[in-house]
């Protein structure tokens, strides 16, 4: 997955967390909060009777572009407009969700003005 920060795009690793590396996560504003990368989680590790799903708070990722290819040369696809990443939090760092292999997708919070 990757993400624009200014005028850097910068890719997560697919291999989980570094020690720099972090990710935009979406606001109820629709501003952003840059937190801490944690990986990937399943979609059944968060809900239901997975064994994150009471201690994982829901969030959404500001994500430009993913791969389900992974590699060195990944095939990138956009993440449609309107829409983010979900993600979840969980011990201070910020997970991808993923359905069947790939990121789930969910509304992107409206731009409210200030």
């Amino acid at each position: 997955m990757r993400y624009r920060y200014n005028a850097v795009l910068t890719t997560l690793s697919e291999l989980g967390p570094n020690k720099v590396d972090v990710v935009p996560v979406l606001l109820k504003n629709g501003d952003f909060h840059r937190v801490a990368w944690g990986g990937f989680l399943d979609q059944t590790e968060v809900e239901g009777e997975g064994r994150y799903s009471g201690s994982a708070r829901p969030i959404k990722l500001d994500i430009l572009e993913y791969s389900v290819a992974p590699g060195h040369f990944p095939v990138w696809r956009k993440v449609p407009d309107k829409k983010a990443v979900q993600g979840a939090l969980l011990n201070e760092r910020a997970f991808c969700v993923v359905r069947d292999g790939m990121p789930k997708m969910v509304p992107r919070p409206a731009a409210t003005a200030s």
